[in-house]
């Protein structure tokens, strides 16, 4: 079946006009079952009516709203493929993102206008395919530009299903950016089936129902806030919308959590500690959180200790550690780590195949031994749009169906049946729960005139040793030549976002280590005298 046929046959809200998601950051912002649907199919038939064929890629450029989603499904219903653009406020960023997924039209905030603007002229996007992101409830556009509401004007009754009597496997409803082992965020492909299947599984949780109250308050772009807004739309649970949040933000979460009753939280494993230090510290009151029943952890490893002590501290909270990916979807989830099960997550999903294998050999490890997890199951996406090496290296081939390679290590308890991950074999690291690719700081680094070769890994904060920052590793092209540190931080902080600037220091070497095939051995960098910082 196709996403749109599902989501309008399968949605069930007692009350279609009460809402379904709220604007945590403007009272009284709602939108409901039936403005939804009016949204979908009105910009739908609106897009149709553009030059847009059908499968090409509709991209959308804002921070976290409540209409994010219902833009998406429109131009899903419309035939397209939509995909969520990682928000950032650097060009070469963008225009990378607008490349990779062969965006032909991209919806964007006023807010960044300007910036998608530029990219588009960095990447042949013409002017007039940029559209204005303007949903209902927002600052109203009078501009020439096509704009959401324009499209919204639409008769919902020209809209026709352009996917129905089509194999839902071959046709694609997403293009969602992950990082992937070569370096820059690649656009994984997901079929309309996948994301049925997806959507349709954890539905089936022990947590979902219409009185679930859930808040999107990381990215809205991540396939964590994706699953959890479809959901809503579903009429599996309500959900409240906020601006993404830093460490800092903490109180406010947590304001959210007590005005709109929070029942279910997702939390990235770094905010664990703040999380209990805003009660401890009484910045917020233990009473704030009465309403939460679990919290679902991860995205990232998750410290046993900080674990322990969210547990220590709220005993009355259920806490899940989850384990997936942008490409597998969901792949276990359980009681996560403790102090005496440092790595736990805990059992497969249902429909899950998991096999761990020598990532150098490809053979299976022995039972207890660490190893590459891989994955099967109906949840895993199709490829990697316009890339066919990454999508070759990506899978293990297999007679009886191909494995995805996570390039997570792990071991599996074939005792108690739970999945343990106990680091990366992959290359791509996380400096403030966003991940930093090194091959792409590398090529912004080569673009340096005095800079011969470059090589970047992780470091420990020095702010926090739980935490990770980049570290730069340079061979001058004229070793005479007076550049500072100072020199390139700057040059790379004009050029990427803050988390991926060598703020752990740059080390002046003679040469970087390189294997036969001239690839970085990042292993060795951390070799090099730490006095030459």
């Amino acid at each position: 079946m196709d996403w749109p046929t599902y989501l309008l046959s399968t949605a069930s809200h007692n009350d279609p006009d009460l809402p379904l998601a709220f604007d945590a950051d403007m009272p009284g912002r709602a939108m409901s079952w039936n403005q939804y649907v009016q949204v979908v199919k009105s910009v739908a038939a609106g897009l149709q009516a553009t030059s847009l064929k059908y499968q090409d890629c509709v991209g959308l450029l804002s921070d976290n709203d409540i209409y994010y989603y219902a833009l998406g499904d429109a131009v899903i219903a419309a035939g397209f493929i939509f995909c969520p653009i990682q928000t950032t406020h650097k060009v070469a960023e963008l225009a990378h993102q607008l490349k990779t997924a062969s965006v032909k039209y991209l919806f964007t905030s006023r807010k960044l206008l300007d910036l998608a603007l530029e990219a588009a002229l960095f990447v042949g996007l013409p002017d007039e395919a940029i559209f204005v992101y303007n949903p209902p409830g927002r600052e109203a556009y009078s501009g020439s530009r096509t704009s959401m509401s324009g499209l919204m004007s639409t008769d919902v009754n020209r809209w026709q299903n352009p996917n129905v009597d089509k194999d839902p496997r071959e046709i694609m409803a997403y293009r969602m950016f992950s990082s992937g082992t070569t370096g820059s965020p690649k656009a994984g492909e997901i079929s309309h089936h996948t994301h049925v299947l997806r959507v349709d599984q954890r539905s089936k949780g022990p947590f979902s129902g219409p009185e679930t109250q859930a808040v999107i308050w990381i990215p809205i772009y991540h396939s964590s806030s994706h699953w959890n807004y479809h959901q809503a739309a579903l009429g599996l649970q309500t959900i409240h919308v906020t601006l993404d949040k830093e460490m800092r933000d903490m109180p406010a979460l947590i304001d959210i959590v007590r005005e709109a009753k929070i029942s279910s939280l997702i939390l990235p494993p770094r905010f664990l500690r703040p999380f209990i230090a805003c009660i401890e510290s009484g910045t917020r009151s233990r009473n704030d959180l009465k309403t939460i029943e679990k919290i679902s952890v991860g995205g990232s490893a998750i410290d046993p200790l900080a674990a322990h002590q969210f547990r220590a501290t709220f005993p009355e909270i259920k806490f899940l550690g989850v384990y997936g990916t942008t490409e597998a979807g969901g792949i276990a989830v359980g009681p996560g780590p403790d102090l005496s099960t440092a790595g736990l997550i805990g059992g497969l999903m249902p429909g899950v195949e998991l096999k761990l294998i020598d990532p150098e050999t490809l053979i299976d490890v022995q039972p207890g031994e660490d190893g590459e997890v891989c994955v099967r199951s109906v949840q895993v996406f199709s490829r990697y749009h316009n890339n066919a090496e990454a999508s070759a290296s990506s899978f293990l081939k297999d007679p009886s169906g191909d494995w995805f390679r996570t390039g997570d290590k792990g071991r599996w308890d074939s005792e108690t049946h739970r999945l343990f991950l106990t680091g990366r074999y992959k290359e791509i690291f996380k400096v403030a729960s966003k991940e930093v690719s090194p091959e792409e700081i590398e090529n912004v680094l080569m673009q340096h005139e005095a800079i011969e070769d470059a090589a970047v890994c992780p470091v420990p904060s020095k702010h926090d040793q739980n935490e990770l920052e980049v570290r730069a590793y340079v061979v001058k092209r004229d070793r005479t030549d007076q550049i500072s540190a100072g020199d390139i931080v700057r040059f790379v902080a004009t050029r990427l976002s803050s988390q991926k600037v060598p703020t752990g220091g740059v080390v002046f070497c003679d040469e970087i280590p390189r294997n036969a095939l001239k690839k970085v051995v990042r292993r060795k960098l951390l070799e090099i005298d730490a006095d030459k910082l």
